[in-house]
Parts: C-alpha cells; sequence; structure tokens
C-alpha cells in the first residue's frame, strides 16, 4: 500500500490508523448512500440507481487516477521523492 510505502518508519501506526479511519468512513458513506438511494422498501428502480451511481463513481476514480501525474512519475522513478 502506497501509505506503508512514503510514511516515514516512526509514522507507521499513524499512517495504519488513518488508514482503518478511512475504511471506516468510506463504510458510513456507502451505507448512508444504501439508504438515501433505497429508503425503507428495496425496490428494482433502486437497484438501478445505485448501479449507475457505483458507475458514476468508478468512472470518477478512474479518470482521478490517470489525471494523476505522480503515478506516471513513481512508475518512471521506482523509489524516487
Amino acid at each position: 500500500m502506497v501509505l506503508y510505502r512514503v510514511a516515514p518508519p516512526d509514522q507507521i501506526g499513524v499512517a495504519s490508523g488513518l488508514s482503518k479511519t478511512a475504511l471506516q468512513m468510506g463504510a458510513v458513506a456507502a451505507s448512508a448512500l444504501i439508504g438515501l438511494t433505497f429508503g425503507a422498501t428495496p425496490t428494482d428502480a433502486g437497484l438501478h440507481r445505485i448501479a449507475w451511481q457505483i458507475v458514476v463513481g468508478a468512472v470518477l476514480a478512474l479518470v482521478l487516477t490517470v489525471a494523476d501525474r505522480s503515478l506516471v512519475d513513481e512508475a518512471n522513478h521506482p523509489g524516487a521523492q
């Protein structure tokens, strides 16, 4: 994981805690999205809406990853900082 590679050795514990916190916040956000999308009763329409939300999120993540020039630099110069 990139977080552990770039964190200073004396800060690995802090990096690990922040990583777990970010994952927990993502789980809470996903639960909220499911609750808002489906409401009290799950329906086929709600399933289609959440599928489109996932597709949009995946496309956004892909665009952000492709646009991140620091990833290209790391691929061309491993270990360079």
